[in-house]
């Protein structure tokens, strides 16, 4: 992200995307720079349900529960952006504002965790991209998945590598099918 803003500072290029809460801070300090906010945006936790560990209906039912959106909001974006139930964002055609989400809630996390055969805890697979902000999404994740006592074992992976491993998935608000 620094070196985005170098870039725009240097007239290397006009316009940089997906940079962090805190270059969006440095780039309204700057008098020259604009920033301009976009709705397009969405993160969010992929499970391939096809395959184990995602395959079992409970453990992705505890997985969801174990999010809480709000605190992913203030920390990985710097209370910029909204909270959303989909993975499209209010104003898209595709949009659901009736989709069911799960509650932020550790304790029935732990219980669908238990329903799900790992009453003491499991270890599950975390594919993460390798640059900085993508590595920073998946540390907060893997502490809020920590208090359900599901250890998530990150796997960084190159940027390219990383939507086409995640073939076939559902994302986290889809959970419960």
């Amino acid at each position: 992200t620094t070196i985005q803003l170098a870039m725009v500072r240097t007239a290397e290029t006009d316009v940089v995307t997906f940079i962090t809460g805190t270059a969006v801070r440095v780039a309204e300090g700057k008098p020259k720079m604009r920033v301009v906010p976009n709705s397009g945006r969405i993160n969010g936790f992929i499970m391939n349900m096809y395959k184990p560990p995602y395959d079992n209906k409970a453990l992705r039912q505890a997985v969801a529960h174990t999010f809480d959106k709000k605190e992913v909001l203030d920390v990985y974006f710097e209370g910029r952006g909204l909270v959303t139930n989909n993975v499209v964002f209010p104003g898209s055609w595709m949009y659901d504002p009736n989709l069911v989400v799960y509650e932020y809630n550790v304790q029935k996390a732990k219980v669908k965790l238990a329903e799900a055969g790992f009453p003491s805890g499991v270890t599950i697979p975390l594919w993460c991209g390798s640059d900085a902000i993508e590595i920073r999404r998946c540390e907060i994740f893997q502490v809020q998945l920590q208090r359900a006592n599901i250890n998530p074992e990150l796997k960084v992976v190159l940027q390219s590598e990383y939507f086409p491993r995640l073939s076939f998935v559902r994302v986290l608000p889809h959970a419960g099918r």
